[in-house]
């Protein structure tokens, strides 16, 4: 028997589709992208990855992501650039802005832009903010549960009369 599942023979128990939010991470080191990626997915994200501000654009316009994760020393536009570039797309979701060397104008234009400014090296710090952000993105999509022990016919006509009741 299956523990704490349906005991019939040939029943499964519910499935439960949960919500993953969807980050993009834009670095321009191949190492530290694959770094977040591991981390972010084993952590219920998914996650998708560019190299560069202008490989970022058609990613976050093609998925509408949740967060986005820039590093600000790219060779091309920086990431506050990009931050700046979504926000005038139109792009109203979480961004996390990282780089090793923060001063106060760096935060300063994160804070104009609504973006979360982050040391490289306080990993602690980007991770509890990832993890607030994650918890606040799944309490507003709540788990779908589909329940795989019913026969299906079943509820097919138990949906019908339901129906029938209705539009009379």
């Amino acid at each position: 028997m299956r523990s704490g599942g349906d005991r019939r023979v040939g029943r499964e128990p519910a499935a439960v589709a949960g919500y993953r939010p969807v980050a993009v991470v834009v670095d321009d080191d191949p190492s530290w992208r694959e770094w977040m990626q591991f981390h972010l997915s084993r952590n219920g994200w998914e996650t998708l990855c560019a190299e560069s501000a202008a490989a970022a654009l058609p990613l976050v316009a093609e998925h509408e992501p949740d967060v986005v994760v820039l590093d600000e020393n790219m060779p091309g536009d920086s990431g506050s650039k990009l931050a700046s570039t979504l926000r005038q797309r139109g792009y109203a979701g979480r961004m996390m802005l990282l780089s090793a060397s923060t001063d106060a104008s760096l935060y300063r234009r994160c804070s104009s832009l609504s973006v979360q400014c982050v040391s490289k090296l306080a990993q602690g710090s980007l991770f509890a903010i990832l993890a607030a952000w994650k918890a606040e993105l799944s309490a507003a999509h709540p788990p779908v549960v589909i329940d795989l022990t019913g026969d299906p016919a079943e509820a097919d006509a138990g949906r019908l009369r339901r129906f029938l009741r209705i539009s009379r």
